[in-house]
């Protein structure tokens, strides 16, 4: 069963400081309560005000358009006055937190001088990347190369709210009302072109023994893995035997990695032993059963999983599929749908 500790040894602000080298190159930066409740704010999309110019700044507006809009806002301000007048109390500060200028310039500043750093970055919190709204940006990947882009992706995510709010729901010693939240932490990780689908996998350990490898992209057939089991078996493994398992905290867990083109494998992120980590080409119920391997069991036959091109069972469509928009976009009609994304793209690429 989960705890609260396994939960946070699993947080990239805990591991990342022990797998520095075996990992991306990747920069942690202290969230604020201000920015939590700009992520939590329900309601809207409003981008925060930048005060900065990044390269290819996908938000920077023309003189004319500044005026238009502070022209917007003094309306705005001023239906915003009468509405109060006509709402309870707690409509109107409902509105005025949809109304209110966000602005975090500390936090722009180390998201801009990170990216001069990286060249562009990948931005996850203490668990998860943004991938659900990948459909927010033309590109349609994590790819982020000005602090809008970052912006935008985590105001557009479920998985942001997961991370902030239930992180700990399944843990059987989290109780709400006592529970103190950690600290939340942005981690812009360098973007690499070096990470090949084909090429990511999850390894399931437990107690100190690691009983399987899965082919993280497991609803799609890459043919000459078949042929590079043993080497994806013995590469992982002596990653596993010579920097995690004495270094790694827990004795059963879940972690991703994935193999460049040199053959070096990098620890991508960490996970708990269990539900809600997906199990990918295996069950919880066989992973948890295992209770002993023999050396002659520590082989890529018992070991690695590949999805066979003749195995349809295992073949599902990709996950972006059914998650990578939100409830509210999949109930419109078509034509509404299509206007939604033709204007935040448009406004991506200006």
């Amino acid at each position: 069963m989960t705890e609260i500790n396994d939960v946070m040894t699993c947080s990239i602000s805990s591991w990342f400081p022990l797998f520095q080298k075996q990992t991306i190159p990747s920069t942690l930066i202290l969230l604020d309560q201000n920015f939590i409740d700009y992520l939590l704010l329900d309601g809207t999309m409003k981008l925060p005000n930048l005060h900065y110019q990044p390269l290819n700044s996908v938000s920077q507006l023309s003189e004319d358009e500044d005026e238009d809009k502070e022209d917007k806002n003094k309306k705005k301000s001023k239906n915003s006055e009468n509405k109060q007048n006509e709402s309870d109390e707690s409509e109107s500060d409902s509105e005025e937190e949809e109304e209110r200028e966000w602005v975090f310039p500390e936090l722009e500043k180390r998201i801009i001088d990170t990216i001069e750093e990286y060249g562009s970055v990948v931005p996850k919190l203490n668990w998860s990347c943004p991938k659900d709204a990948v459909w927010l940006v033309h590109h349609g990947t994590l790819k982020c190369e000005t602090a809008a882009d970052v912006f935008l992706l985590l105001k557009g995510s479920d998985n942001t709210v997961v991370d902030l709010l239930h992180a700990f729901d399944h843990c059987i010693d989290y109780n709400k009302e006592t529970f103190k939240q950690p600290p939340m932490y942005l981690c812009l990780r360098k973007w690499t072109s070096q990470i090949h689908p084909s090429m990511e996998f999850r390894c399931f350990v437990k107690n100190s023994i690691l009983i399987g490898i899965s082919q993280r992209n497991h609803f799609s057939h890459f043919p000459f893995l078949i042929s590079m089991k043993n080497q994806i078996f013995n590469s992982i493994n002596e990653l596993f035997t010579k920097h995690i398992r004495e270094k790694f905290p827990l004795k059963s867990f879940v972690f991703d990695v994935y193999i460049t083109k040199s053959s070096k494998v990098k620890i991508i992120d960490f996970s708990t032993f269990g539900e809600p980590t997906e199990s990918l080409l295996f069950t919880w119920d066989e992973l948890k059963d295992i209770n002993e391997l023999t050396n002659s069991d520590l082989n890529s036959d018992n070991i690695v999983r590949l999805t066979k091109q003749d195995d349809v069972s295992t073949v599902t469509p990709s996950p972006n599929m059914y998650f990578g928009f939100p409830d509210d976009i999949t109930n419109m009609n078509t034509k509404d749908i299509y206007n939604v994304i033709s204007n935040i793209q448009k406004n991506n690429k200006e």
